[in-house]
């Protein structure tokens, strides 16, 4: 077994066991981070020339992909295109798209995940200040008053 073989089986381990465990699937931006680590095993993967073990990553984050969009049935969804050059930054920092957009909507939204009472979709604020920024972010752009609909 080639060594990227043995860190993918690695990672696939751990991924199915800390989901179980933890119940992440109530917490988006876990698997969302999960599925980024997978990613980035594609692409060394696609380098090598490795692709019976890229199509294979690939199946299992298909599966991760179909299981959060199943523990997430109920929530709004909303399909965007994003610009390269956020998901350039975004890669760039190593952080997942959808881990920044749901970050700033739990900020902007004052939404707080508490570890007695923690919420089922997983969205959670990055603090005080974060919040105060999003909330003064939001006013600015006047969102409030030059895009509210009659």
């Amino acid at each position: 077994m080639h060594s990227i073989e043995i860190i993918v089986e690695a990672i696939f381990a751990k991924t199915n066991l800390m989901i179980l465990n933890a119940k992440d699937w109530e917490r988006p931006h876990i698997i969302a981070q999960r599925l980024q680590a997978l990613a980035g095993i594609v692409e060394l993967a696609y380098w090598r020339k490795e692709r019976p073990l890229e199509d294979y990553i690939e199946q299992h984050m298909a599966q991760l992909r179909d299981r959060l969009e199943y523990a997430m049935h109920g929530m709004s969804e909303l399909t965007i295109a994003l610009p390269a050059e956020f998901t350039r930054l975004c890669k760039r920092d190593g952080v997942a798209p959808e881990v920044v957009l749901c970050g700033f909507i739990a900020d902007l939204c004052g939404i707080m995940n508490w570890v007695k009472h923690p919420r089922p979709d997983g969205y959670s604020s990055n603090g005080s200040d974060e919040r105060d920024l999003a909330a003064q972010y939001y006013e600015r752009v006047g969102y409030p008053y030059f895009h509210r609909k009659p």
